[in-house]
């Protein structure tokens, strides 16, 4: 519960990309070997750090976030 309360504390395009990638997690999550919570929480770190520095969510991730999440978790599954 309190993870959720932190992203909801992003402003609210990160919240936007977060739930995107979230939910694109959790559907690979049986086809890929990985960590999906530890994926989460450093996402939520990453964004965290970027909003405080008054970065926008696509400096962070790009354009395409679709490519952003899946290159996220396939470094977590290679660095597992």
């Amino acid at each position: 519960m309190a993870f959720r309360k932190e992203v909801k504390a992003l402003p609210k395009d990160y919240v936007i990309v977060f739930d995107a990638i979230q939910n694109y997690a959790f559907k690979v999550a049986p086809y890929v070997p990985h960590d999906t919570g530890a994926v989460l929480t450093q996402l939520l770190e990453l964004f965290q750090t970027s909003a405080a520095e008054g970065l926008d969510v696509l400096a962070v991730c790009g354009d395409d976030v679709g490519k952003f999440a899946n290159d996220l978790i396939l470094n977590a599954r290679t660095s597992a």
